[in-house]
């Protein structure tokens, strides 16, 4: 995974395995946004176990696409916040709709 260091490489595998073309969508939403790679990977690390709290699962794409959103249009655009907390700023207000029951 081209981009990422060893750590970052890790924390990602263990919720996803990415294939190159994941990993090139994710760098690119890095180099479109304010956010480090490292912000990127710790908010969907905290989605993942924010998801699997309430007994649910979500795709890499969609995880991208959710946090791509959050990193776009921040609820309160006066306070400059992390992207991980905006992730969780969207999750409780908005939920996650693409999200699957894990049975």
């Amino acid at each position: 995974m081209s981009g990422l260091n060893d750590r970052e490489q890790a924390q990602l595998k263990a919720y996803f395995e990415l294939s190159d073309s994941e990993t090139v969508n994710l760098l690119q939403c890095v180099d479109e946004s304010a956010f480090t790679l490292e912000d990127w990977v710790n908010a969907l690390i905290t989605m993942q176990q924010h998801l699997k709290s309430k007994s649910l699962t979500l795709g890499f794409k969609d995880s991208l696409d959710y946090i791509h959103c959050a990193s776009t249009a921040s609820p309160n655009e006066n306070s400059i916040e992390s992207l991980t907390e905006l992730t969780l700023e969207f999750l409780n207000l908005y939920g996650c709709e693409r999200a699957i029951k894990i049975t």
